[in-house]
């Protein structure tokens, strides 16, 4: 739907392409006024939430239960996305907010609010010994890398960099779940955040070595500055307020 706007409006503009960003805002706030609703005890319309895979999986289903059971009229939709991807779509207004893991975003055109604080740590096979130190492991045993794009990787990367123990026997992967499963089965360690292994620990399947960094690893949740704030979308900033 998204590529289909941008092509009748590059259609209408013709070669005017400086004003093609104001275009699609326009049309954004337009189609967000059609769902304000007659009678405002009911909110309806579409929420359109864009978020690190981590979160949209291990932290946001609770929240958007909370929501549902506040706006039952409202339409989700929930995308997983990259944090480059997530926010350029934030600015083309092609979603009302993300949801991202890793640095805060600083930029003129965003509010970007603190989520939560995230605990990370060496995930290792429940058989490994609870006082091993996880950088000796990695002589003989590979790291398993999120994939370059992934939000909280350059955290990763520094924190190994820093350390001095730079992984020789390494590979790389898009999905969590792959990582999970690879060091349940022993083959190889990893850096993650505590909400995806959680249930894992609990279920000791996985060892959660925490690590101590500089800085406070946090998830934030990012909107638009100066985009027009729906009804449905203040619903779901408020309830996070709340939170």
């Amino acid at each position: 739907m998204a590529e289909i706007k941008q092509t009748i409006i590059k259609q209408k503009l013709g070669s005017c392409n400086q004003f093609h960003p104001y275009a699609l805002e326009l049309l954004a706030i337009y189609e967000k006024a059609q769902e304000i609703p007659q009678n405002t005890n009911h909110l309806e319309g579409t929420l359109s939430i864009t978020s690190n895979e981590s979160l949209a999986v291990y932290r946001l289903p609770q929240l958007l239960r909370t929501y549902k059971q506040k706006n039952p009229k409202v339409n989700i939709v929930l995308e997983t996305s990259t944090n480059e991807q997530a926010l350029q779509k934030l600015r083309e207004g092609e979603t009302d907010v993300v949801f991202i893991i890793g640095e805060s975003v600083e930029h003129n055109d965003f509010i970007t609010r603190t989520f939560s604080n995230e605990a990370f740590g060496w995930i290792l096979p429940i058989h490994s010994p609870i006082h091993t130190n996880p950088f000796h492991l990695l002589q003989d045993t590979q790291f398993i890398f999120t994939e370059q794009s992934c939000g909280y990787r350059p955290m990763v990367d520094r924190f190994l960099r820093q350390s001095g123990n730079i992984p020789e026997k390494t590979f790389e992967t898009s999905n969590v779940e792959v990582i999970k499963q690879s060091v349940i089965c022993e083959l190889g360690i990893s850096i993650l955040p505590y909400i995806v292994v959680q249930e894992n620990c609990q279920k000791e399947q996985i060892r959660f070595h925490p690590i101590e960094t500089p800085d406070v690893i946090q998830s934030h949740v990012i909107y638009h500055r100066s985009r027009w704030i729906s009804p449905v979308l203040q619903s779901f900033l408020s309830l996070l307020e709340e939170d």
